[in-house]
C-alpha cells in the first residue's frame, strides 16, 4: 500500500488549487477513470466540507492505505488537523502514525570527530549506529580529548564565519576599515550559539529581539558572554521569515553587537556544516507544536554540541535533562 507521510502542520504547507486549474490540467483522469468531473474533484476534498478548493493532502490521503507524521507530538496534531477525512472519529481514533525524522549522521559529523570516536568505539558505530551496544565506548573518551577536539571544529567554524562576512560587507561595497574589522568577529573563548534553518516565522528566528536591553546584557555579561551566528533562508513570498531575517542583520549593525552577532548569507549545507559541527549550543526556539520534527538540531548532537530549545517535534523526545535544556515545560500558547 501507498504510505503518505505529512511534513507540518503548518496550514501553507497544503496545497490548495481551484476546481478550474484541476480540470484544465487532471481532466484527462476523468476519461481513464472513468469517473464524473465532480468525482474527480471530490477526491481532493474532505467528507462534508463545502469549500470547493483542491486540497493535495486530502487527495494523498484518500489514495494512501498508511499516514503518519514526524513525530510522537507532531502525530498528535496531524490527526486533529485530518480528522475531517473519518467523520464521526474521535482525534485519538484517526488512523494517523508518526515515525520520528532522523538524520544520517556519518554526513554530518566531522572528520575529527570521527578519528576520536573510531580509536575509543571501533568501527560497530558507523555500520550499525542504531545499536546502543556500538556506543559503550563513549565513556571511555577523556574529557580533555573530546573538549580539544571540540575547540579546533569551533576555531575552524570562526575562520569560516568571518571570510563569509568578509564576502558580505564586500558585496555590499562596506568600507576598507568595516571589511577589515571583521577579524574581530566572534571571540573562540566565548560560548557560541547557532541559529540556522528555514526562517518561517513560526520558528521565531529573532525572539531573542524582543527584548533588545536584556539580549545586550546576555551578549556583553563579563563574567559568562554569548555570541550568536544566524543563518537561513525565508521563501521568496514569505514576507513575515524576510523581515525577521532584516530585524536579525539590523541587529547585528549595532556599534555594541558587531562582533558578537551575524548573519551568514547564501544558506546551504556547506553552511549547516561548519555551524553544527562548531557551535556550543543549538538554539531553536519554535512555536509549540508547530515544529513537525526539526533535524538541525540531531545534527549538532554527535558533534559535541548542546541542543536549548523548545520541547516541540523531535525534541520533546529526545529531551533529557543530562544532555541539553528545555525552553518551557511543553506549554502551548494560542498566540
Amino acid at each position: 500500500g501507498t504510505t503518505f507521510t505529512t511534513h507540518t502542520p503548518v496550514p501553507a504547507g497544503f496545497d490548495l488549487f481551484p476546481p478550474d486549474l484541476i480540470k484544465r490540467y487532471l481532466g484527462s483522469y476523468v476519461d481513464q477513470l472513468k469517473i464524473s468531473h465532480d468525482e474527480l474533484l471530490s477526491m481532493g476534498r474532505a467528507n462534508g466540507t463545502k469549500t470547493d478548493q483542491f486540497n493535495m493532502a486530502i487527495l494523498a490521503i484518500k489514495g494512501s492505505s498508511h499516514y503518519n507524521g514526524v513525530s510522537k507530538l507532531h502525530g498528535r496534531v496531524t490527526r486533529s488537523m485530518l480528522r475531517d477525512g473519518w467523520p464521526g472519529f474521535l482525534d485519538e481514533e484517526v488512523p494517523v502514525t508518526s515515525i520520528t525524522n532522523g538524520v544520517h549522521m556519518r554526513s554530518w559529523i566531522a572528520r575529527e570527530i570521527v578519528h576520536l570516536f573510531n580509536r575509543y568505539l571501533g568501527s560497530g558505530w558507523r555500520h550499525d549506529p542504531d545499536d546502543p551496544d556500538s556506543w559503550e565506548g563513549v565513556e571511555h573518551i577523556p574529557n580533555e580529548e573530546l573538549w580539544r577536539t571540540h575547540e579546533r571544529q569551533k576555531t575552524w567554524l570562526i575562520a569560516f564565519a568571518r571570510k563569509r562576512l568578509r564576502q558580505q560587507f564586500i558585496r555590499r561595497g562596506m568600507t576598507s576599515a568595516d571589511i577589515e574589522s571583521v577579524d574581530g568577529v566572534l571571540n573562540h573563548d566565548v560560548l557560541t550559539i547557532g541559529f540556522a534553518r528555514r526562517f518561517a516565522t513560526y520558528k521565531r528566528g529573532a525572539l531573542l529581539l524582543r527584548d533588545q536591553e536584556r539580549f545586550m546584557k546576555l551578549l556583553t555579561n563579563r563574567e559568562r558572554p554569548i555570541q550568536l551566528i544566524f543563518a537561513g533562508k525565508a521563501h521568496p513570498k514569505d514576507n513575515g521569515g524576510k523581515e525577521l531575517i532584516r530585524q536579525i542583520i539590523h541587529f547585528a549593525q549595532r556599534t555594541d553587537a558587531w562582533n558578537r552577532v551575524l548573519f551568514l548569507e547564501d544558506y546551504d549545507m556547506n553552511v549547516a556544516r561548519y555551524l553544527v559541527q562548531g557551535v556550543d549550543v543549538w538554539l531553536n526556539t519554535p512555536r509549540r507544536p508547530m515544529e513537525a520534527s526539526g533535524t538541525s538540531g540531531m545534527k549538532v548532537v554527535p558533534n559535541g554540541g548542546l541542543n536549548l530549545s523548545v520541547l516541540d517535534g523531535w525534541w520533546g523526545e529526545a529531551y533529557d535533562p543530562t544532555v541539553g535544556w528545555a525552553i518551557g515545560a511543553g506549554e502551548t500558547y494560542d498566540d
